[in-house]
């Protein structure tokens, strides 16, 4: 029998996006950390399980 193994995954991806075209306020650097928050938010929306969360740092 297969031993398949789930885990979530936070990582903020800021290639895809351009925040600052939807809040031109923003600057660039604030713009990055929407991302981040980004991926925290869908995180909590998410329905939470008793897999494994992994956390990958994106500086």
């Amino acid at each position: 029998m297969s031993k398949l193994k789930t885990i979530r995954l936070i990582y903020p991806q800021w290639q895809g996006g351009n925040v600052t075209a939807l809040l031109p306020e923003l600057t660039p650097d604030d713009a990055s950390r929407g991302y981040f928050l980004g991926s925290y938010l869908l995180n909590f929306l998410a329905p939470q399980t008793k897999n494994k969360t992994v956390v990958v740092p994106v500086s």
